[in-house]
């Protein structure tokens, strides 16, 4: 995933309405240093890069934050406006990526990834 900006270290936050799963501290914890997580007042986004939420954070949020990747566990998260929905499938995780909500908040894909992932939105998405 690239920002707009390169920025050397990645802030994770974890919107309030969010728990932090089990899923997200897996990922986190496979990070290697200059990665910090943070518990996120839903009015402050500055200084995040990636904001892991639930449904509830609400598609404005989301679609106002420029910058900012938008993460999230829920069913559905992904085609009701979200950037990123992590899926597991067994023992794997599945990634579903909406080309849509990454492009209006200034970030990208590299190819590669969306190879890996399920896309929607965007010129992939017949819905």
């Amino acid at each position: 995933m690239s920002w707009p900006e390169d920025q050397s270290e990645t802030v994770f936050c974890v919107a309030s309405a969010a728990e932090l799963s089990p899923l997200l501290e897996e990922i986190v914890a496979t990070e290697p240093e200059g990665r910090e997580v943070r518990p996120l007042n839903p009015d402050q986004l500055g200084g995040c890069n990636v904001v892991f939420a639930s449904l509830n954070e609400g598609a404005d949020k989301i679609r106002a934050a420029s910058g900012v990747l938008w993460v999230s566990d829920q069913p559905g998260f992904a085609r009701q406006g979200g950037m990123v929905e992590l899926k597991r499938s067994g023992a794997r995780m599945k990634l579903i990526i909406n080309l849509d909500a990454l492009e209006s908040a200034g970030l990208k894909a590299s190819s590669k990834l969306l190879q890996l992932s399920e896309v929607v939105g965007g010129r992939t998405d017949d819905a």
